[in-house]
């Protein structure tokens, strides 16, 4: 519910995961969130590299809607 203190507690906890830089996405958030279903978000992962790289520069181009997955 509060969103700067998940963030937080997320980067702090995940600085603790030894070698988390070259983890998958999905294991690194699991070793801090140990989540019921650990592969939940591995659906989103394109679509949020994606919007990452267009926040920061990385690419010139932005993410439409078309690739998003199908909720289900």
């Amino acid at each position: 519910m509060q969103p700067v203190y998940a963030a937080s507690m997320f980067y702090s906890r995940l600085a603790g995961v030894p070698g988390w830089r070259g983890l998958p996405l999905t294991v690194a958030a699991q070793d801090v969130q140990r989540s019921d279903c650990p592969d939940a978000y591995a659906q989103w992962q394109p679509l949020a590299t994606s919007l990452a790289d267009s926040f920061t520069g990385t690419i010139a181009v932005c993410v439409t809607g078309a690739s998003l997955p199908s909720a289900g």
